[in-house]
Order: C-alpha cells, then sequence, then structure tokens
C-alpha cells in the first residue's frame, strides 16, 4: 500500500462546488503539519485510516442490538394483539 495523504488519517480533502455535486481537489489539509498538502505526497507523520474499521465494528454491534430490542417489542405487540 502506498504512503500518499490520501490514505492518510490526518488528511482531509478540500473538495469544490460544482453544478450538481462536490468535486475532490488535489490538496487538503494536513493535521499534522497544520498546512495545505497535495494528496499525492506522503511524509514522516503518515498513519493508517484503520481505526474507523473498528468504528463500523462498534455501529454494527449497536445496530444489532437494537434490531434484538425492537424484535422483542414487536413479539409483544404481536401477542396482545391476539
Amino acid at each position: 500500500m502506498k504512503r500518499e495523504c490520501t490514505t492518510c488519517c490526518n488528511f482531509t480533502a478540500y473538495y469544490e462546488k460544482a453544478y450538481s455535486c462536490f468535486l475532490r481537489t488535489e490538496c487538503g489539509n494536513c493535521s499534522k503539519k497544520r498546512e495545505t498538502t497535495n494528496r499525492h505526497a506522503s511524509c514522516e507523520n503518515w498513519s493508517s485510516r484503520s481505526r474507523f474499521k473498528r468504528d463500523k465494528y462498534k455501529v454494527i454491534c449497536a445496530l444489532d442490538e437494537a434490531i434484538c430490542g425492537i424484535s422483542a417489542i414487536k413479539l409483544i405487540l404481536e401477542e396482545e394483539r391476539e
């Protein structure tokens, strides 16, 4: 995997307004350097975005618990209706 700024967790891309959408520009902000950088550049402060995968796992677990709770409420209401 290339260590470009595009895949760094410290990089936030800049977007420009187009007619019906936003287009990603060739540059963005590096929160470590506190300056504008090219998205294909790299530096010694590069770090992976893997922490976002863990956040997705937590969201999936929370949604699973919510679905179980809703299913239990559905069963109770169906039994009361009969």
